[in-house]
Parts: structure tokens; C-alpha cells; sequence
């Protein structure tokens, strides 16, 4: 769809979740008052260790709400609760299959964010009435959480994508922009 329509905002959707009737609504008022960065209904809050390396996936800031309405490089769109894409707003590798093929072929999430901050693209959890989310009956105990989490995978898959890339995870996230260590 972003290869098609590069000039519209694109909204993605996880397909084993029942979403609000507000979520659109939630998600477009989020983007008119934040056109260059990335809005969505649920984020996560990345974390480092002292050692400025990314700490465990299962040890970020999960469901995270303290931040609703503020644009950060350090929270991460998670797509089972809805998240809008502006035109154009990701890195032109975005869509380099090979790559996301060999890194993270169960991590999109993941892909994503790394496509954000290398345009330097803030995320922003939108305000709404609602954040819980609603699975799809029994569609939550054999996911892909189960892998990603439970057995580390996204630990693997962002440490691929890291190296793929060249990138420093901390360094796009912490060193870029105005946003100050005190913010993690």
C-alpha cells in the first residue's frame, strides 16, 4: 500500500484484534495535530541499560500511556493496536524484503521502527477513550507473542536488523533530536 499510494497516510491493523469503532477517528485527529510522526493506539517505551545497549525486549516499558499525546523517538508503535503512517514518512528501504526476509520475518513492529528513526520520525500514542485491546477468540495463546517474547526472538531479530543495517540502536533513539536521556 505505501509503495502504491505514496501520497496517502496509510493506517495498519493487526488481524487478530477487534478494534474500537473510535480507532480511525483516534488515529486521524492524532495525525492532524502530528503530521510528521508516526500515531498509534499502543506503544512501548524502549529502554537501555547503563551501558547504552537496548535492554531485553520483555524489560521496555509495555502498554505504555504516560507519554499520551507527545511526539518521542523512544516509544514504538505496536500495529495490534492500530497505527498511521503519514505519506511518506518511512525510509526508503522500507520495503527491502531481502533484508526483512533475513532479520526479522516475525517483527515488523521492529522493521518499522528502525525505518522511523532513520528519518529521524518521532512516534506519538494518540489519545482515546479506549487502549485495551480484544483478541480475536484464542487468538493470543499461540501468537507470535509466544516466539518474540516468551523465547526472546525479538532480542534476535533487532540485533539482525542492527547489524543488517549498521545502524546503533541507542544512538538513533537517544542521540538524535531534542529528546535528553532523562526522557528514557
Amino acid at each position: 500500500a505505501m509503495r502504491e499510494y505514496p501520497d496517502d497516510i496509510i493506517i495498519t491493523i493487526d488481524d487478530d484484534i477487534i478494534y474500537d469503532r473510535n480507532m480511525i477517528d483516534d488515529l486521524y485527529r492524532s495525525y492532524m495535530k502530528h503530521p510528521k510522526a508516526v500515531s498509534a493506539k499502543r506503544v512501548h517505551r524502549i529502554k537501555f541499560t547503563d551501558d547504552k545497549n537496548v535492554e531485553e525486549y520483555c524489560k521496555w516499558d509495555m502498554a505504555f500511556r504516560e507519554l499520551i499525546d507527545t511526539e518521542s523517538k523512544y516509544l514504538m508503535a505496536t500495529g495490534c493496536g492500530g497505527v498511521l503512517y503519514p505519506p511518506a514518512i518511512l525510509n526508503p528501504r522500507y520495503s527491502d524484503t531481502a533484508t526483512i526476509a533475513e532479520t526479522c520475518l516475525y517483527a515488523d513492529d521492529l522493521w518499522l521502527k528502525a525505518m522511523e528513526l532513520l528519518n529521524e520520525v518521532p512516534v506519538v500514542l494518540c489519545r482515546a477513550e479506549r487502549y485495551s485491546l480484544v483478541h480475536i477468540w484464542n487468538t493470543d495463546y499461540d501468537g507470535l507473542g509466544n516466539e518474540n517474547i516468551t523465547n526472546k526472538g525479538n532480542d534476535k531479530q533487532l540485533a539482525q536488523i542492527c547489524k543488517a543495517l549498521d545502524i546503533n540502536f541507542y544512538e538513533l533513539v537517544c542521540g538524535i533530536g531534542a529528546e535528553s536521556q532523562d526522557d528514557r
